[in-house]
């Protein structure tokens, strides 16, 4: 009987590399050692948060105080070309927001003579035109006159608003105490009726109805300044020192009475100090 050989390249090869690798290490082989770096290392030679928001202030600061820079009046710049190219992107943003606040502002109009708060409304309403129509312009004259624009529409907004969240939030102060007493007086047991809540509730309504309106006002205000950043952040030398001078003076009458408005008034006015985008 013949026997048959049966070829196993696998074997072979298996065979072949074990030899290999038993040669290899009779043999001297060169090993590089990678050392890990230790993270506390890597802290301890790197900058603290802290450190870096320093160096952060310092350069911003130094960026504030800059001298003036040297101007070409030929530039794009400083033909106030740059707005709405270099700016359009966000100020199409701002636009779309506030076709968004111009619908919240009629609902709250709305909601005023809903309550029967006829004299808020009566001071609130004439402001609406010209905050919904308001916009800085593209001619170069509008734009020239875009600070001026943006100062009387922020003052004619302030004084009424101001003046209604004022007195609304004084006449809800002894009414809240009303309820306070009321709710007393039905925990412990004692007769009130319902129409002495719906009294006080009608009362609470009128005056928180007057203070959202009021703050609905300024919050469109929020959004002419966001326009406003795009002049200070684009617009020529001369454009961006008008709106900050007249901005400051606004600031310096108090803070708006809407704290995510008077930040960004704040953020525009630092804007305007220094002239490199």
């Amino acid at each position: 009987m013949k026997l048959m050989h049966v070829w196993v390249p696998a074997l072979v090869f298996g065979l072949t590399g074990l030899s290999a690798a038993m040669t290899g290490c009779d043999k001297k082989s060169k090993v590089t050692v990678v050392e890990e770096k230790k993270e506390e290392d890597v802290v301890e030679r790197g900058k603290s948060e802290s450190q870096l928001r320093d160096e952060y202030e310092a350069r911003k600061k130094a960026r504030e105080n800059a001298p003036e820079p040297k101007l070409d009046p030929k530039s794009a710049r400083e033909k106030l070309e740059l707005i709405w190219d270099r700016g359009k992107k966000r100020l199409d943003t701002v636009y779309n927001e506030r076709a968004d606040l111009t619908t919240a502002l009629s609902k709250r109009l709305k909601k005023l003579e809903e309550v029967k708060e006829k004299k808020n409304h009566k001071l609130l309403k004439p402001l609406f035109k010209p905050l919904s129509e308001f916009g800085i312009g593209k001619l170069p004259a509008e734009l020239e006159n875009a600070p001026k624009e943006i100062c009387d529409i922020i003052l004619k907004v302030r004084e009424p608003a101001h003046a209604i969240i004022v007195a609304a939030e004084k006449e809800l102060i002894p009414l809240q105490k009303e309820i306070e007493e009321l709710e007393k007086k039905a925990d412990a047991g004692g007769t009130v009726y319902q129409r002495q809540w719906d009294k006080l509730d009608e009362k609470k309504l009128l005056h928180s109805s007057s203070i959202m309106a009021a703050r609905q006002n300024l919050m469109f205000v929020r959004n002419i300044l966001h326009e406003a950043e795009v002049v200070a952040h684009w617009g020529a030398r001369r454009t961006q020192k008008a709106l900050g001078k007249c901005l400051g003076e606004i600031n310096a009458k108090g803070p708006l009475m809407y704290e995510l408005t008077q930040e960004q008034l704040e953020k525009v006015i630092k804007r305007t100090k220094y002239y490199k985008p």
